[in-house]
């Protein structure tokens, strides 16, 4: 009877034993989340995809459109602005261009009733976005009036810089969103107080704040003339010295922006980190 009892609890023992034991070695399996494998990231002169993704760390190549709005706008128009767009052959980017902040009372308004649905229904057609503010770091809608200062900030500059961080804080997580440009076409123009250095002290301001709060997203970043290609070493190389941040790769996940305002516009990433 006492060796019935003991081959019985065995045996009642060794499904038990190799259920802890295979919820043991699942738990010791590195988590990856779901769409881990749609990070997008830099490396040198390159956007790569994700190490976890069918082609690791492959070089991405993006083929978009831009997505505007100009004012207020019912969402079911950016619906259909999003299907219209999703319908173009070999989309897989879009650039959604803000221009027009205040109209939005603030940045949760903003996000709630504009980008978090615009954004989630590319994600639903698996297309990627790139959010755009599409400003000229002047007070001033367009490129008039005084340019921008860190050291004495406008209501209008507190806005832009202040709904940057809220815009990270909410998409941290969201793959889907590939990056930031922060601001579409700083220009510096006569009169108007700004010069190249204040422009990217501003940059790296944004960047800064924006990274504490999201470490994980791009930043498409131009320069004080229009971002157009052939300024960025005025602005991110000729004078500073070879120890600045800005000009080595070292903190990764920047890509430097260029377009040409007159024609047809590129991205050019360029090997710097901030």
């Amino acid at each position: 009877m006492e060796k019935k009892f003991n081959r019985t609890t065995a045996a009642l023992k060794a499904p038990i034993f190799l259920s802890c034991l295979f919820f043991t070695l699942l738990a010791s399996i590195p988590a990856t989340a779901v769409d881990e494998h749609v990070w997008l990231h830099v490396e040198g002169k390159y956007i790569k995809k994700s190490p976890v993704c069918t082609d690791p760390n492959g070089i991405w190549m993006g083929c978009g459109l831009a997505h505007r709005t100009n004012g207020p706008e019912p969402l079911a128009w950016q619906k259909n602005k999003v299907d219209w767009i999703a319908s173009r052959k070999n989309i897989n980017v879009v650039r959604i261009s803000m221009e027009n902040m205040d109209d939005f009372p603030d940045s949760q308004v903003y996000i709630s009733t504009f980008l978090a649905p615009v954004i989630n229904w590319y994600k639903e057609k698996k297309i990627y976005t790139i959010i755009d503010s599409h400003y000229y770091m002047h007070n001033n809608t367009l490129w008039s009036g005084p340019f921008w200062d860190l050291s004495n900030p406008s209501t209008n500059y507190l806005r832009w810089r202040n709904d940057w961080v809220d815009v990270a804080a909410y998409f941290k997580d969201e793959p889907w969103v590939a990056g930031y440009e922060l601001c579409n076409e700083p220009v510096v123009r006569t009169g108007d107080g700004g010069t190249i250095a204040k422009c990217r002290d501003i940059y790296k301001d944004a960047i800064s704040r924006v990274r504490a709060v999201d470490n994980k997203h791009i930043f498409f970043v131009g320069n004080a003339n229009w971002s157009h290609l052939e300024n960025h070493k005025d602005c991110w190389e000729t004078g500073l010295p070879a120890s600045d941040t800005t000009r080595t790769p070292a903190t990764g996940r920047l890509c430097l922006l260029s377009m040409n305002t007159r024609n047809a516009r590129n991205y050019t990433p360029a090997p710097a980190g901030l």
